[in-house]
């Protein structure tokens, strides 16, 4: 199974994450991206997490694509992008 990552969403955990604190003001030291699935009886149900950091040096090079909700990236299961084929990859002053 594939897992939609929206750009806007990590560039406001890593913005976030720079700033050192959230909007009300409570320190933020780390943040992560987390992967799940819906579970009946928990709700969700954890399938992979990695940080933000993480994730983006993981997304260096890749092109997201466009949606309807904007601009996002597919990952797999553990995390990893998935690449279309015919050019996803972008130069490195192009991509995250």
């Amino acid at each position: 199974m594939d897992y939609p990552l929206i750009k806007a969403g990590l560039e406001y955990l890593l913005a976030t994450l720079d700033k050192g604190a959230r909007k009300d003001g409570k320190a933020v030291s780390h943040t992560l991206v987390v992967l799940a699935d819906p579970d009946e009886n928990a709700g969700l149900k954890l399938v992979s997490y990695s940080t933000g950091q993480e994730t983006r040096d993981g997304l260096k090079g890749i092109k997201p694509r466009l949606g309807d909700w904007g601009w996002f990236w597919w990952l797999s299961a553990d995390g990893t992008p998935q690449v279309a084929s015919g050019g996803s990859f972008v130069n490195d002053d192009e991509g995250f």
